[in-house]
């Protein structure tokens, strides 16, 4: 049993080093395995193979990190729909089970050694004990019994936003790689689910019936779903190793997004479809959103982001970013009344054009008409 949990550290130890530019989305992949790795080592009979000075070590210490592995699994289906990474002031709210039940814990951690020696020992006799550890405002059960409720709750939400944004995964992705991402999507999810519904039996039924079912034959279940867990990621070398995508379409595992790709022919009807578009946005002031983006452009055209972005650089020699700037300085030419400035600020002004400061509006300007802004402005 200890060995399959160091697998399972050691699998996390590799995304870690493998989350470079090539495969950024690794590192919430290594938290999700470290944190199902963390956990096992809090497990009696794992203990029991420890050191002790290992037990003491992760006796009961790491029981608020297992509550991270439901947030970081959603950040990982998160950062793969639309590259977004952890934000503190937008992410905060996914922390803060586990920050109450870290503060929760504080007495423990700051229990003499003695103390926790005598507690340990008692675990180690009598599983049951582990129910019933008090701490500053709630005992351990509430960290056994809900964490994998709480988890469950976390897959029922990546489950949710996978399926509500599977168009937006799907335009990342060239056709012939599009059934290998869906198995390896598929394969996390499944094994997945199956290690939290395993350990909702495991805990409640050690709880409930008083008797430790880790000595019981079910208890082989969980494990080996770990190992295969485990193992199922060596069959996507691009996901554990961070390898760019250079293999040929006969090899099947192989799912990184960002590879080489074959020649690009862009045709007649998808011109007349961007131009029409772009007219449209023009019309309907799509471009003054400040949320306007490459992505959203895609979806409507119904075609991959990638291709756009190829027809933008290639064919229009340009980028989405001074494209939507330009459209956005020549509607404030357009439209701009100098009798404004007298009643709004100039940044309050330039943000209602999409802008998110007077810096970057200004840059902007310069660019597209080829003069500052303020001998614009002198002008009129």
């Amino acid at each position: 049993m200890l060995s399959v949990y160091g697998f399972t550290l050691i699998n996390s130890i590799l995304l870690n080093l493998s989350s470079g530019k090539n495969s950024k989305g690794n590192i919430y992949l290594s938290l999700i395995y470290l944190t199902i790795a963390l956990s096992g080592f809090t497990l009696v009979p794992v203990l029991r193979e420890l050191h002790p000075t290992f037990q003491i070590v992760f006796f009961n210490n790491l029981a608020p990190f297992v509550l991270l592995s439901g947030p970081i699994m959603f950040m990982y289906f998160r950062f793969i729909v639309d590259g977004s990474h952890f934000s503190l002031k937008r992410d905060f709210k996914h922390f803060l089970p586990f920050a109450i039940a870290f503060i929760n814990m504080i007495p423990f951690y700051f229990s003499d050694l003695s103390s926790k020696k005598i507690l340990l020992n008692q675990v180690l006799q009598n599983y049951h004990r582990i129910f019933e550890i008090d701490y500053f405002w709630f005992s351990s059960k509430y960290y056994y019994l809900l964490n994998p409720i709480y988890t469950l709750g976390y897959l029922v939400i990546c489950l949710l936003y996978l399926n509500k944004n599977y168009k937006k995964i799907i335009a990342n992705v060239e056709p012939n790689a599009r059934t290998n991402y869906n198995k390896w999507l598929s394969y996390l999810l499944v094994y997945f689910t199956l290690l939290i519904f395993m350990q909702i039996i495991l805990v409640y039924y050690s709880y409930l019936s008083n008797k430790p079912i880790i000595y019981q034959p079910i208890f082989v279940f969980p494990i080996i779903v770990l190992l295969l867990f485990n193992l199922e990621i060596y069959n996507y070398p691009q996901i554990l190793y961070g390898i760019k995508f250079t293999k040929g379409s006969e090899d099947s595992k192989t799912i990184f997004i960002k590879k080489t790709r074959k020649k690009i022919i862009i045709n007649h009807d998808f011109i007349q479809r961007y131009e029409q578009k772009m007219h449209a946005y023009q019309e309907n002031l799509t471009f003054l959103s400040p949320n306007v983006s490459v992505q959203q452009v895609a979806e409507d055209l119904n075609c991959p982001k990638y291709l756009l972005e190829y027809y933008i650089k290639n064919e229009l020699n340009s980028n989405f970013a001074e494209i939507k700037n330009r459209y956005r300085i020549e509607y404030f030419i357009k439209s701009f009344q100098p009798g404004d400035l007298g009643k709004y600020t100039l940044d309050a002004i330039v943000k209602t054009y999409g802008f998110s400061n007077i810096q970057n509006f200004k840059r902007e300007f310069s660019k597209v008409y080829n003069e500052e802004f303020t001998d614009y402005l002198k002008k009129i």
